[in-house]
């Protein structure tokens, strides 16, 4: 199981206010973030971290292509 560790989930959101969208980097920021608070809400069962998870996988998936290789993989997030 995957240790919670809150400095990285702040870490996280403060690296997404500086890498805007269309940054190489944002799409996996975003799915490192939403991994986070998705094993943090596994843990605490907050359902604000599952709406978060929810809402930040919704857009990873947005940024990439139908054709993009890592497409499915995005899916099974």
């Amino acid at each position: 199981m995957h240790e919670i560790r809150p400095h990285s989930i702040h870490s996280l959101w403060l690296s997404l206010i500086h890498y805007q969208v269309g940054h190489t980097d944002r799409l996996v920021l975003l799915n490192n973030l939403a991994n986070q608070l998705s094993t943090r809400f596994d843990h605490r069962g907050n359902a604000e971290d599952l709406s978060q998870t929810i809402a930040l996988q919704r857009e990873a998936l947005a940024l990439h292509s139908v054709v993009h290789p890592d497409w499915s993989a995005s899916l099974s997030n």
